[in-house]
């Protein structure tokens, strides 16, 4: 693989990473008034959704994915693993913020079923 299609190839993967942190940025804002639905419930919620619903997860993850791009991209390694698993890590970390915070409701309406 010659330079120039490694340099693209790793442009793709810091793309893919940058479009998970503004993805999870989109969840931050969406899910700021989950944390008070659950307090209305008469039991408490899975740990991993009082995890993915707190302003800490919401507001921390994006930031550090924003700080980890930008000392990939100033340190410019020239292997191809450290770009595909900060993407991979991020696209991850919006999938489970997704997941996790939505799963009581999800069990709450299949229980009405």
């Amino acid at each position: 693989m010659t330079d120039a299609s490694g340099s693209f190839v790793r442009g793709i993967w810091v793309g893919i990473a940058t479009s998970a942190v503004l993805v999870h940025i989109w969840l931050a804002v969406e899910l700021h008034t989950m944390r008070g639905l659950y307090a209305e419930f008469r039991s408490q919620p899975p740990l991993p959704t009082r995890i993915t619903v707190s302003p800490l997860w919401l507001w921390t993850l994006p930031a550090l994915g924003t700080l980890a791009i930008a000392a990939l991209i100033a340190r410019r390694p020239r292997r191809q693993l450290p770009y595909a698993a900060l993407a991979l890590a991020l696209v991850l970390f919006a999938v489970a913020t997704w997941h996790f915070s939505q799963a009581p409701i999800h069990a709450l309406a299949d229980a009405i079923h």
